[in-house]
């Protein structure tokens, strides 16, 4: 019983809401005081779980910071190599990865809150409200199948 997403909603709910760390959070692990950004071409942010969007320092530059005061600067500032940040974000990512997904799929399986309310009405209506009634059995259908690490 119930009424679940479907396998492609699910998915798609993953694609959307992955939001893995940045290259700048990498850098911010190495060393606290990192000023500026990196820069890489657009297209690597459409990445997935299974395909990181960064496959090695190559894939990315680092962009100093400008003083907000003129005369507008470059800041002094030497960051962390560009393969200890592909290494921390890589560590990072997968890290991320694995609770995101998990997190994602089951956010996504359970039912839209008005399907529960309404299976929670006909079961306080019918007075099946138990473990085996049709609310409890929407949301332990989703538990049974993304458990819990």
């Amino acid at each position: 019983m119930g009424i679940r997403n479907s396998d492609e909603n699910i998915n798609k709910a993953v694609r959307v809401g992955f939001m893995p760390p940045s290259l700048s959070e990498a850098a911010l692990v190495l060393d606290s005081n990192f000023v500026g950004s990196y820069r890489y071409d657009a297209s690597l942010e459409n990445y997935s779980p299974s395909e990181p969007a960064f496959t090695g320092p190559d894939d990315f530059e680092y962009n100093p910071a400008m003083m907000d005061q003129p005369p507008y600067e470059t800041i002094d500032y030497t960051p962390p190599s560009k393969q200890d940040v592909y290494n921390q974000w890589r560590l990072m990512f997968d890290e991320y990865s694995a609770k995101a997904v998990y997190r994602l799929q089951r956010m996504t399986e359970y039912p839209q809150l008005g399907e529960q309310l309404d299976a929670l009405y006909h079961d306080l209506e019918n007075g099946t409200l138990t473990t085996s009634g049709a609310f409890a059995s929407l949301i332990k259908e989703v538990k049974d199948t993304y458990p819990k690490p």
